[in-house]
């Protein structure tokens, strides 16, 4: 039909590596340590300031402003479907919800088993609305006290996975079953496979990379980007694992990567900035907005 791409286009485009397609736009700045990007339903762009203590919003089309300060080092952020942000506040050690419309804030996880989180990290929600999160503060390949924690829509808190070496980014697979964790201090991302309980029944190193692995996406054909603070890049890992692509970014620390249509926006600490990158291939919709 009128305005779709002809089959022989499509089949030059996804032919085309990604290398090809580089290079970072730079879309906004003045942020302070600028994390967690998360698309709402109708473009809204949220993101943290971890340095700043708070959340900025950008409107579609329009300029960044502070939405609201959380009072702790806010350091990642998911939507739910019902539209609510949560947030990984690692300054508070707890795990937020906001109200968009409100503002008004409260903990929804502060602690397991009676002792309080290190300082949670980053999150993502799997499709009956349990979100998934890390805790990592305090964690390194000397001392792997990370852990990842489940947290269902009834209340009830778990652990699946620990003895990690700084847990960062987090995010599943289409159809919920793999969970992918980016492992900071170890280089790699690991792969877990979850039970019906959400449980790493599982795991392995799906990719070794260069630079920190942070802040994750996954495209509809399954490639994973993932920043690599420290390296300048986001790595591509093709579906099943195998070679790293490093597509670069302006400046040194990506944190963060969220898609909004073909289009992959990246947060960088050094600069403060939100940059985009043109993919050229669809994000995988998130949970929250099904």
């Amino acid at each position: 039909g009128a305005g779709r791409p002809s089959g022989s286009l499509e089949r030059r485009r996804s032919s085309e590596p990604l290398a090809a397609r580089r290079g970072t736009v730079i879309i906004a700045g003045g942020f302070q340590f600028p994390e967690g990007p998360a698309f709402a339903r109708d473009g809204t762009l949220y993101l943290v300031n971890l340095e700043g203590g708070y959340i900025s919003r950008v409107p579609p089309g329009g300029q960044p402003e502070v939405f609201h300060p959380t009072g702790g080092r806010p350091n990642g952020l998911a939507i739910h479907k019902d539209g609510s942000l949560y947030v990984a506040d690692s300054g508070l050690r707890a795990v937020l919800r906001v109200d968009p419309e409100t503002k008004e804030q409260q903990a929804v996880a502060g602690a397991f088993r009676g002792r309080p989180f290190n300082g949670p990290n980053d999150l993502c929600f799997g499709p009956d609305g349990t979100l998934f999160f890390t805790d990592p503060l305090h964690s390194s390949a000397e001392n792997p006290i990370g852990k990842v924690y489940r947290l269902t829509p009834a209340g009830r808190l778990s652990v699946v996975l620990d003895g990690l070496a700084f847990p960062n980014g987090l995010c599943l697979s289409e159809d919920a079953s793999i969970l992918y964790l980016a492992e900071t201090k170890r280089h790699r991302i690991l792969r877990c496979r979850l039970d019906a309980a959400g449980r790493c029944r599982e795991w392995d190193v799906y990719a070794q990379v260069e630079g920190g692995p942070d802040g994750m996406a996954l495209d509809l054909r399954g490639n994973l980007y993932v920043a690599l603070y420290g390296r300048g890049a986001v790595g591509v890992i093709p579906p099943g694992g195998g070679s790293v692509t490093y597509l670069p970014v302006d400046g040194p620390r990506p944190t963060n990567v969220a898609f909004h249509g073909e289009r992959l926006y990246v947060t960088e600490a050094a600069t403060g900035t939100l940059q985009v990158l043109s993919i050229g291939v669809p994000g995988l919709p998130l949970y929250s907005h099904r």
